[in-house]
């Protein structure tokens, strides 16, 4: 049976993974390592994007083999625990900042985000003054309520609320119901290679319900559209690699070109014919785009 080169390189990426936990004032946070197998050109530390887990980033980490990876899962999603204070972007942010500054990396870092995870990052390096480069796949840069899908932004908005308000075991049947995994592969995936879209919505069945509580998905839904990175860009002066897919759902790709031009330092790829999941969709892209980043600002 034929796999897609994206499931290949995930699965590369699951064979080298070290498990940890790492102690942080919020808890215990927990990181998995990807050692570098050929000659190491630095460390990367990912943030994912909202109902994510670490699986979700390995095929990009499959791609890196050059650098030691590091993902941690954001409190409430995958293997970690909630947060014991509302799951706002203030204190996503203030857990990240913690993380970071217990976390042990070795020698030249980058950080990479994906969607809310960008939000993070953008709030992390104002928030400290942190200097570390930045790479940005498909950031918020616009309010995600006036996205290309506003009509299912809003019901989407709508579907949270209602789960957090109903019994924990009604909310969650709502927000993890097989029809909704589905139509979350069918709004994301703009490709058209049957294999990957396969892969892709087997990955959302076994992760995408992978939350704590509909009460903390609720919160941390609010945080993902509460500010985006239009409004910080002016104020992040290191270097960042904004990769973009003009066909994503959550963010127009106008606003992405009209974000670029407001860093000081930004190097802007668009991906053609490509939506919210290029670290699925346009993977080598993705790898590629950020090692020749990497390597132009070390």
């Amino acid at each position: 049976m034929s796999i897609s080169r994206t499931e290949e390189l995930a699965n590369r990426a699951s064979a080298r993974a070290e498990y940890s936990e790492v102690e942080t004032p919020f808890g215990k946070t927990p990181m998995w390592r990807y050692p570098a197998t050929v000659n190491k050109l630095g460390s990367i530390v990912f943030v994912h994007g909202y109902r994510g887990t670490h699986e979700g980033v390995e095929p990009i980490v499959g791609g890196l083999e050059e650098f030691d990876c590091y993902v941690p899962e954001l409190p409430g999603f995958g293997e970690a625990t909630p947060l014991s204070s509302v799951h706002n972007l203030d204190n996503y942010t203030a857990w990240l900042t913690a993380l970071t500054q217990t976390l042990k990396v070795s020698g030249d870092v980058t950080y990479f985000g994906h969607s809310f995870g960008t939000l993070l990052l953008g709030k992390h390096v104002l928030a400290t003054g942190d200097k570390t480069r930045l790479v940005m796949l498909n950031p918020v840069s616009a309010w995600p309520m006036r996205g290309p899908r506003q009509f299912m932004a809003y019901v989407s908005l709508v579907w949270y609320r209602l789960a957090a308000l109903i019994p924990e075991k009604s909310g969650r049947w709502m927000l993890s119901h097989p029809l909704v995994i589905w139509l979350v592969t069918v709004f994301l995936y703009k490709g058209n290679d049957p294999v990957l879209k396969a892969w892709i919505h087997y990955q959302h069945k076994l992760h995408f319900s992978k939350f704590a509580n509909t009460k903390m998905a609720e919160e941390a839904f609010d945080a993902s559209i509460s500010e985006n990175l239009s409004e910080m860009a002016e104020n992040i002066h290191q270097p960042v690699l904004l990769l973009c897919g003009d066909k994503d759902d959550i963010t127009k790709i106008e606003a992405q070109r009209s974000a670029a031009a407001l860093y000081a330092d930004a190097t802007y790829v668009e991906m053609i014919g490509t939506g919210h999941l290029p670290h699925y969709e346009r993977v080598d892209v993705v790898a590629q785009h950020t090692i020749d980043f990497i390597k132009l600002h070390q």
